[in-house]
């Protein structure tokens, strides 16, 4: 038996081992499987399949046009406490970015809402962020107890951001109180974003939309819905630079504001039907989807949501209180309430005392609206007016959770680029339209102002002389801004008359209606032009005017009616000339519509408040004409203004759940109802149908609206909606209700 341990034994095949994932293992021996993945594969968790005549890219990174990445080593977390170590090299396919994978880690640039995370230019993972610990400007390390001494901690916020860096080894953290010196060595530490090809970023961005991603809309049709919001409804309310008004930028405007993007497909896509077939359909059905996508973003500020802290964000909201979707004809589309959904069950519940009319606090006072909501005559107005006032206050929110009427700090930027420059532009522009839609709201809603006094002052000394530089119509809108100014006068005005409860018999109003007086025609001198009267925007502003000047007069009106025989006959003359200013501004407000807007096709792209000024002329006007004529006919000239300007809300209505129907048709029944002898006058009844116009053109009311705006009476409509009238005629609280009504409006 031979011994196999002796030295002088046969000795068997040696047993070399093949080394595993070294440097000199064989190429087969190289790689295990998971090292053959290419990152974007390993992530997904799908198979990597070279192509037959490469390994790189794969096919999955190969059709889908991304970069295709391999690690030579394995990918370990890294450790907080130690400093960033320099990432292995990593190969790519063609020549893509080395900073960031676009959109979907970060965006093409960062926003400007500041949301203070740990980092936010780069990747912790990636080690595209140096730590501070290399910095040969700081010390090697900072241990925790000098950051806790070298922080000043003012609120629970500062708190959270220390206890957030601290944990995070972060040794560049410093609070907006702390030194300079480390806010700029912290801000120079992430290298400037480097797009090598920002044509395949951008066609990238376009992918990962998620309307594209979802197959609800195609790329062409977004540029053109931009195409439309920027040519269209862009100039009644710039809340977005006029950067991204070129084609080019659209894509940028993806990357970096989505949920913006979202809005205004929504939004266009009811105004403007797609070309070519069947293209209105298809916007009907894109307009409903992407509206479901837009309302979770929204609902998801209040439960503090990142993707809504942001600039677009902002004006998405701004622009949604302008133009409305369908579904606010819905109430079931908005909520998911059991109590919206079924119409009011428990509202017989609520009682009215009539000893307590003049009370409009808590739940009072939304119960009266909830009731003259649940008639259903004008319940879309009523719930535009609510989602109107809750969509400012988020933005004014956001606003100032992002410091968006705060002063920049001097060292926070050294060079500002050209990007900045986009973005501070943008950051002014939403101040001041937020500023104009608050005290828009206020006057129209009869409610205080929500923007804080500071935060006005802000808008006034800082963003009021330099946001118009940038837009188009500048004269205009310094003009829209200074009328704000003479709005909020008026409306103070009127709250304190209210304020009175509708007494003035110990107050002379001539002083304060002539200072009225004085203010708005300054303005006029300054800012109208009737030569430049082709422009939308101008028609709005000048609708704005009238609006305001009609009720700022309008009390003349009532003293007069309240205390006609006390007053002595110089005032009840000065009383009678501001009266007839605001029928004058009524009459003016409503020859815009049937003498520009309607003829010019541009009424559709109305804003809801330009609507609201149309009702609210036209009943003034109306009242005007009863009060100041008993013998009253079609043939008059302001009722003559009236039907034409019924004519024009209905035939200028965007679609048919617009609130434009039915402003028509109800406007068409109170003058039906206002005019009992005309309406058995059948010489003067016939004789109006073919009157002429101021020139010369043949007015003639659509086939069917005759009848279903006039030939109806107040016990028989067969309007729709009008049959909740004769309904709540027999409700128990009906008395008390008309007397909160006079409370407030007589």
């Amino acid at each position: 038996m031979t011994d196999h341990n002796g030295n002088d034994g046969w000795q068997g095949p040696q047993l070399d081992f093949v080394p595993i994932n070294q440097a000199d293992s064989p190429p087969e021996s190289k790689r295990r499987r998971a090292y053959l993945s290419c990152e974007r594969c390993r992530r997904r968790k799908t198979r990597c399949e070279p192509t037959s005549d490469r390994r790189q890219p794969c096919k999955r990174c190969s059709a889908d046009n991304q970069p295709c990445e391999f690690r030579a080593s394995r990918r370990t977390k890294r450790k907080l406490s130690l400093p960033a170590e320099t990432p292995e090299p990593v190969s790519r396919h063609n020549h893509t970015e080395t900073d960031i994978e676009f959109p979907t880690s970060t965006p093409l640039v960062p926003r400007d809402v500041p949301v203070r995370p740990p980092n936010k230019e780069g990747h912790v993972d990636d080690g595209l962020v140096a730590d501070c610990s290399q910095s040969p400007r700081t010390p090697t390390a900072l241990d925790a107890r000098e950051r806790l001494i070298s922080t000043h901690i003012h609120n629970a916020s500062d708190a959270l951001d220390l206890l957030t860096f601290a944990a995070s080894g972060n040794h560049a953290y410093n609070s907006p109180s702390a030194t300079p010196g480390l806010q700029s060595q912290a801000s120079s530490i992430a290298p400037p974003t480097v797009i090598s090809d920002p044509s395949l970023n951008l066609d990238r961005a376009w992918k990962s939309f998620s309307l594209i991603r979802k197959g609800i809309v195609s790329k062409q049709e977004v540029m053109d819905y931009l195409g439309f919001f920027f040519d269209q409804l862009w100039p009644l309310k710039p809340v977005v630079p006029s950067y991204y008004r070129d084609m080019s930028t659209y894509g940028q405007l993806v990357a970096e504001e989505p949920l913006l993007v979202v809005c205004l497909v929504t939004l266009s896509s009811r105004y403007f039907p797609l070309p070519g077939d069947h293209g209105e359909i298809r916007s009907e059905r894109i307009h409903w989807q992407t509206w479901r996508i837009l309302q979770r973003s929204l609902q998801s500020v209040m439960w503090g949501s990142t993707t809504t802290r942001s600039l677009g964000a902002i004006a998405a909201m701004l622009l949604l209180i302008d133009w409305h979707v369908k579904a606010i004809n819905n109430p079931t589309d908005f909520t998911e309430g059991e109590d919206e959904a079924h119409g009011y069950a428990d509202g017989d519940g609520f009682k009215l005392s009539p000893n307590n009319t003049d009370s409009l606090t808590g739940q009072r006072r939304y119960g009266m609206v909830s009731l003259m909501e649940k008639l259903n005559i004008v319940s879309p107005a009523y719930r535009s007016n609510k989602m109107s006032w809750s969509l400012l206050s988020n933005a004014i929110a956001l606003a100032h959770e992002g410091c968006c009427f705060q002063h920049e700090s001097p060292g926070s930027r050294v060079a500002s680029s050209n990007l900045d420059s986009i973005k501070k532009e943008w950051n002014g522009l939403l101040c001041v339209f937020i500023y104009l839609a608050d005290e828009g709201l206020a006057t129209r809603l009869g409610l205080e102002p929500l923007l804080p006094e500071k935060s006005r002052q802000v808008v006034k000394d800082r963003f009021a002389t330099t946001f118009a530089e940038s837009l188009l119509d500048s004269h205009l809108w310094e003009g829209y801004f200074e009328l704000s100014i003479e709005t909020r006068k008026g409306r103070e005005f009127l709250h304190s008359l209210k304020a009175r409860g509708g007494s003035f018999s110990d107050l002379d109003l001539v002083p304060h209606l002539e200072r009225l007086r004085r203010a708005l025609q300054r303005w006029r001198r300054q800012y109208y032009h009737q030569d430049d009267f082709n422009s939308l925007l101008n028609a709005c502003l000048l609708m704005e005017f009238y609006y305001i000047s009609l009720f700022c007069f309008a009390p003349a009106a009532q003293a007069i009616q309240v205390g006609s025989r006390a007053l002595p006959q110089e005032r009840l003359q000065a009383l009678s000339e501001f009266e007839d200013q605001a029928t004058q501004a009524g009459h003016a407000l409503l020859s815009i519509v049937v003498d520009f807007l309607k003829p010019s096709g541009l009424i559709k792209y109305l804003p809801v408040r330009c609507w609201l000024f149309i009702v609210a002329a036209s009943l003034h006007l109306l009242k005007a004409t009863l009060a100041q004529t008993k013998n009253i006919n079609r043939a008059h000239p302001n009722i003559y203004l009236l039907r034409r300007v019924i004519n024009a809300v209905h035939g200028g209505s965007p679609d048919d759940s617009h609130m434009a129907i039915r402003y028509a048709k109800f406007l068409g029944i109170m003058l039906q109802i206002a005019l009992p002898a005309a309406s058995g006058s059948p010489d003067i009844a016939s004789g109006e149908e073919t009157r002429e116009d101021s020139d010369g053109a043949e007015l003639q009311l659509k086939d069917g609206f005759e009848d279903a705006a006039y030939a109806c009476t107040f016990n028989n409509m067969a309007v729709e909606g009008v049959s909740d009238w004769n309904a709540f005629l027999d409700l128990d609280l009906a008395p008390d209700l008309f007397m909160w009504w006079e409370s407030m409006y007589s």
